[in-house]
């Protein structure tokens, strides 16, 4: 079991290092091709009135295309130096789908791949409402995202992964959509934070046959003890991966529909905004 196909979206220059050098590690382990994938974002266009013609705006498209040209050649140099098969994908908004976004554009390469790599928002980088489209790829992709810090980034990712566990349909796709790297762990811990209502024998029970198949596999799995809920499990599950060394955090992402709008929920919104180390989320 590996991922075949992994596809990085690339979108900022200064993030670019950290962002091959694991593109690039996680292809060479499990021999993918690796496409990285840059996008041009559309013009915007503000419309205007009888007495006013509104306004065309490229500011940001002319602003952004030297990074992709830097990207292009820094990503072909990174490969050959790794020994990684891939090819740099160029795309622009206003050819693929004028009437979109960098994230309905991403989407449509993404759904193609095993695994998609990407960065998360950035409030301080300028082109980052435009560019930064995690939450966009998690929601309707339909595959794993591995969510990327802003630097730095480990230098090693997938040997010491927390596996956020609560014996739902999500905790269950996210673990199984992360076995090509939780195969090749030291370790696995399997944390439970929840109401204490709902931490009953069954649950127990579940993460202890998770811990027995993923041990089938010939991974070195714990369970560690549960949690209650005493505030934003999101927050309690970031700071359980950084408490125990993890380099990856492995969760389901959860989400309900609202008016044709897939919202996401707390604790997944919460990792989503402050991610601080890869956080591997599945849908």
């Amino acid at each position: 079991m590996a991922y075949k196909t992994i596809l990085t979206h690339f979108n900022d220059e200064q993030r670019f290092p950290g962002m091959i050098k694991a593109s690039v590690q996680l292809a060479k382990a499990n021999g993918a091709h690796l496409v990285g994938m840059a996008v041009m974002p559309p013009i915007i266009i503000i419309p205007g009135s009888e007495a006013d013609a509104g306004a065309v705006i490229e500011d940001h498209r002319t602003q952004y295309k030297p990074q992709i040209d830097h990207m292009r050649a820094s990503f072909a140099a990174a490969i050959a130096e790794g020994g990684v098969k891939g090819e740099w994908l160029e795309l622009d908004c206003e050819n693929e789908n004028p009437f979109g976004d960098v994230g309905t554009v991403a989407v449509q390469q993404a759904r193609m791949a095993d695994l998609v790599i990407a960065s998360t928002v950035n409030p301080a980088w300028s082109l980052s409402g435009y560019l930064d489209v995690p939450e966009t790829l998690i929601m309707n992709s339909g595959r794993p995202v591995l969510l990327l810090p802003n630097p730095p980034v480990p230098d090693f990712i997938g040997k010491r992964v927390l596996l956020a566990w609560n014996d739902s349909r999500e905790a269950v796709r996210a673990a199984f959509d992360a076995m090509p790297v939780l195969s090749g762990a030291d370790k696995v811990l399997i944390a439970q934070i929840g109401e204490a209502s709902k931490r009953d024998t069954a649950r127990e029970n579940s993460a202890q046959g998770m811990c027995g198949m993923l041990a089938r596999h010939g991974e070195k799995t714990e369970v560690l003890p549960a949690k209650p809920a005493t505030g934003n499990i999101g927050a309690a599950l970031l700071e359980l991966a950084m408490s125990n060394n993890a380099d990856l955090m492995v969760m389901g992402c959860y989400g309900h529909s609202r008016l044709r709008e897939l919202v996401l929920g707390g604790a997944s919104r919460h990792v989503l905004q402050h991610v601080r180390v890869p956080v591997l989320m599945s849908h």
